[in-house]
């Protein structure tokens, strides 16, 4: 998962490998507990505008919300909507 977001979203640029360690910590949380694909991207703008100070990319947000909650759900066949 901390690949996936360095690589997919990566707001901040050039980054150490764990730079996003505590937010894919954070992701695997949320999409234990059933997150829907629209409440992973508010978090993740709310990271990117808020913890990070950065201007919005909804675009990018919504893109590794789904990208990341179709990996989990492929992952997880038993996991129902």
């Amino acid at each position: 998962m901390t690949r996936l977001l360095r690589e997919q979203w990566n707001p901040i640029g050039d980054v150490p490998a764990d730079e996003y360690a505590g937010y894919a910590t954070r992701i695997g949380d949320l999409l234990r507990e059933g997150v829907s694909e629209e409440q992973l991207s508010t978090f993740l703008a709310d990271v990117r505008t808020g913890a990070m100070g950065l201007p919005a990319d909804l675009e990018a947000d919504q893109r590794v919300a789904k990208m990341t909650r179709e990996w989990y759900l492929d992952a997880r066949p038993d996991f129902a909507d």
